[in-house]
């Protein structure tokens, strides 16, 4: 797993068992965040989007890590920002 992304998981797993609710739903509000290129091979389906999550691909942006975290873990993710974080591979 990603060096990011597994600290995600845990926050999420973690915040949903200290706080003794049965559902969470994460907001993106982060509003600083450049648009992502789509490349080929590395975003632009959901297999190059993982592959390139193992090799820590610096154009994978924070916001999809979190995305992609929440997918996993089956909580939804609502972007509140203007960024492109759901490219063609999310």
């Amino acid at each position: 797993m990603n060096l990011i992304m597994g600290p995600v998981h845990e926050l999420c797993r973690e915040f949903k068992e200290k706080t003794k609710v049965d559902k969470i739903v994460v907001l993106w509000t982060a509003n600083t965040e450049r648009y992502s290129n789509v490349v080929s091979g590395l975003n632009d389906t959901m297999d190059n989007l993982l592959a390139s999550l193992e090799k820590n691909e610096a154009e994978i942006s924070p916001s999809t890590l979190y995305a992609i975290a929440c997918v996993f873990e089956g909580v939804p993710f609502v972007n509140g920002s203007p960024q492109n974080t759901f490219v063609p591979g999310a």
